[in-house]
């Protein structure tokens, strides 16, 4: 504490002296001058207003003098100081009004030094024009009679007009102009044309800026919009926004201009609209009124501008112009109504939607961003600036719009329009399989251990963006359309949508799905429910054929090893989602896939000695559970083979509660179908427990036979039930000690006085085993 109290003193002492001597200057040198300026001008922001006396102002102002006239090239630096000066007593003033009159004559000097500067031809530096901006702006709002906010605003505009399409300016221009239009008392019926010309030049400024970024126009708005709205009291409020609304009127007005002057000018009606949309302030009918006013101005004006961007004029240009017809519509359609929109040039606004996200730099860049990218700190760079870019941020928005969009077009039914619909699905399934291919390339390359951390951290959210955006629109089409419509209305939609969700299902596993994601789990369940009606079901046996054909054995290669051997990390991904998938849906599909497609590409699975994938596994797993309780043909071939597969994978790869449970629903299954198939499956576990013969291996032994006594409950409907009672009778009175018994008979006796046993057997099965004890001696 004591040090950072010796550190103002010291700071004090030396502006005081940096001060005395330029009161002095004529008696130093001019490098001494400079370096006095440059100290009050770096802590300019310390200074007590009272230090800003006219003798100080009138020093500031020969020195302004003598910098400019000493030679050929003016001392900038010395300029920079001298209007970093003036800059900080001119907003010190706009927060001491009382402090004004007093100054009012040194402060017309400032201001119209600032003007003159910043009008000239000889163009100062940057960072001189942004001192002399700030200043000059510094006063709107509170400026004294003697040089008035409306001729503060014409200055500015004089300025503005003198900014060429270069320049260094543009964020402080931006920034000057919001704060001139939320502060100026210049906002009125009679005085607003000082208002309209500003923003009128503002306008045609940022058109001739190259890369025609308007953001910066929005936020220029809203600004102006939320300062004004928080006004007291409300009905000041109220006032202010009718002038505001009716300077926005007057500057939207339709003209003969280039199509990027009129997208600047519906930027201003998107600042306008999104603001009063959240509007924090007064809340009144009044404001409500406004509100709808400038939501029909916008969609007229933005209708039009769309439908000049997808002109044959406009037809070069269309890559630039789709990431502002983009963010037009991600800051305004979400919250407007469908009745509104519908009238507008859907298809229009949807193709635009649909190339921003496929190909902008700003956006997914045709999956270029994956497809190039490296474990290189260059290339997390890279990804970082994108994923950081305003627009990129945006797509959030964007994909609410298109999903908006599609409502519109879905509620009008025009089969035109519908078609761009599908067209968009379309296209992002197939970017889909990119993204999907790039990303397996990558991980096969480079793997994901290793992975530079930054690149980790940007790669997943690019992914999270691209699979939330996905899902917006495909929910549009599978959720949010009433009735589920959406997906007879629009043709292939549900497959899409199986395919894209399968294709990047390696981001849905990375971030998971339980963690406010029912967007998601709400789209898929509908498809999956559109494919399992009666009407459908081809569709969906056509989306898994094809699906597993991909992961068949090949028939031209010499390699035998099946694919399902080779699979890389996002492979297993893709084929894990089918899997789960044809679990949910097996009684739908048709036995000839089951058997020759699907079947051949799950059972090496099956038959994996060293797991790569514990979810894979397990999915195959409860697929085949499914294939037999659904009792499909194939199940009197598979029920052998897979009884196999149980006992060969315990315990290694399966627990006890796993054989258990997959042994005992086999079972179930096939009693429902072939008592003779069932007790042959259980021929194979008593051939296993018959084969454990070894002392070392009682065990294992008695593990199986726990196995063997779950069966109890499905073969009790049996016709080989009394065959099974006493071959379990002779296996629990070989047990090797006692303790095996009791502990057998334990478990036996929670089988027999639980749920599941026949009501037909249940006497016999008491009886059978109170005979057991018995013979056991318990």
């Amino acid at each position: 504490m004591a040090t950072e109290q010796s550190d103002i003193n010291a700071l004090a002492q030396t502006l005081s002296a940096s001060y005395t001597a330029l009161m002095q200057y004529k008696t130093l040198g001019q490098d001494e001058i400079l370096n006095h300026l440059s100290q009050l001008s770096k802590h300019s922001q310390h200074l007590p207003l009272p230090w800003f006396t006219p003798s100080f102002i009138s020093i500031c102002f020969s020195l302004r003098d003598q910098f400019i006239s000493q030679s050929s090239v003016p001392e900038w630096g010395g300029l920079e100081s001298i209007y970093s000066l003036w800059s900080v007593w001119v907003r010190r003033l706009s927060g001491a009004p009382s402090a004004i009159p007093a100054a009012e004559s040194d402060l017309v000097r400032v201001l119209e030094s600032m003007h003159s500067l910043l009008t000239s031809q000889n163009k100062p530096p940057p960072t001189v024009q942004k001192e002399a901006w700030i200043g000059l702006v510094g006063l709107a709002g509170r400026a004294p009679s003697v040089y008035n906010d409306v001729r503060i605003l014409d200055d500015m505009s004089d300025v503005i007009e003198h900014q060429n399409a270069d320049t260094d300016m543009a964020e402080s221009i931006e920034a000057g102009v919001a704060h001139a239009l939320a502060e100026t008392t210049a906002l009125n019926a009679f005085e607003i044309g000082s208002c309209e010309r500003l923003v009128e030049v503002y306008i045609q400024l940022v058109s001739r800026i190259p890369d025609h970024r308007l953001r910066p126009v929005i936020n220029v708005f809203e600004h102006s919009v939320d300062k004004r709205s928080k006004e007291t009291p409300v009905t000041k409020a109220v006032a202010d926004l009718g002038n505001l609304i009716a300077l926005t009127k007057t500057v939207v007005e339709p003209r003969e201009e280039p199509l990027k002057v009129k997208m600047t000018r519906v930027a201003v009606l998107v600042g306008v609209v999104r603001m009063l949309q959240f509007n924090q302030g007064a809340k009144t009918s009044k404001v409500a009124d406004f509100q709808k006013q400038v939501e029909i101005l916008f969609v007229n004006a933005f209708d039009n501008v769309v439908t000049e961007t997808v002109s044959k004029e406009e037809v070069y240009s269309f890559d630039k112009h789709q990431d502002v017809i983009a963010l037009f519509a991600g800051q305004c359609l979400p919250t407007l109504s469908v009745k509104l929109i519908q009238g507008m040039n859907l298809k229009a606004i949807l193709s635009c939607i649909e190339s921003f996200l496929i190909t902008s730099k700003y956006s997914w860049e045709d999956g270029k961003i994956i497809e190039n990218i490296s474990n290189e700190p260059k290339d997390a760079e890279l990804l970082n600036k994108i994923i950081q870019d305003p627009l990129h941020k945006d797509i959030g928005r964007i994909s609410r719009a298109a999903a908006k969009v599609i409502q519109a077009i879905l509620t009008v039914g025009d089969p035109i329009c519908i078609e761009c619909v599908e067209s968009l699905l379309d296209r992002l399934t197939g970017f889909s399989y990119r993204i999907f291919v790039d990303w397996d390339r990558f991980v096969v390359r480079y793997g994901t251990d290793d992975m530079n951390k930054d690149l980790n951290t940007s790669i997943w959210s690019f992914f999270k963006t691209l699979l939330f955006a996905t899902t917006v629109i495909f929910k549009a089409v599978a959720v949010d359309y009433p009735n589920g419509e959406g997906l007879v209305l629009v043709s292939g939609a549900a497959q899409n949508a199986i395919n894209l969700y399968a294709n990047l299902h390696f981001i849905t596993e990375h971030l998971g799905t339980n963690t406010g994601f029912q967007a998601y789990q709400d789209t898929l369940t509908n498809a999956v429910s559109y494919l399992t009606h009666e009407d459908n079901v081809c569709k969906l046996n056509y989306v898994l054929k094809n699906a597993y054909k991909d992961y068949a054995p090949s028939q031209y290669v010499i390699d035998t090893t099946h694919p399902v051997q080779l699979l890389s990390t996002t492979h297993i991904s893709r084929l894990l989602f089918y899997t789960n998938l044809i679990e949910q849906v097996m009684t739908y599909i048709e036995d000839q896939i089951l058997e020759d497609v699907i079947l051949p590409v799950i059972y090496p699975v099956l038959k994996w000695k060293s797991i790569q994938s514990k979810d894979l596994y397990e999915s195959v797993h409860a697929a085949i559970l499914s294939l037999l309780t659904a009792k499909k043909p194939v199940s009197r071939e598979v029920a052998g083979v897979y009884a196999n597969i149980l006992i060969s994978s315990f315990p290694e790869r399966i627990n006890l509660q796993q054989l258990t449970f997959g042994y005992s629903t086999m079972t179930q299954a096939l009693c429902d179908m072939d008592d003779a198939i069932a007790w042959l499956t259980v021929g194979h576990l008593l051939d296993k427990i018959d084969g454990l013969t070894e002392e070392s291996q009682c065990v294992e032994r008695s593990q199986y036979i726990t196995v063997l006594i779950e069966l109890m409950k499905p073969l009790s409907l049996g016709p080989f039930y009394a065959v099974y009672l006493n071959k379990l009778r002779t296996l629990v009175l070989n047990l090797e000690t006692p303790g095996m018994q009791k502990a057998t008979l334990k478990l036996l006796f929670e089988t027999v006085s639980g749920t599941g046993i026949s009501d037909m057997r249940r006497v016999e099965t008491v009886g059978w085993f109170l005979d057991l004890k018995n013979q056991v001696g318990i």
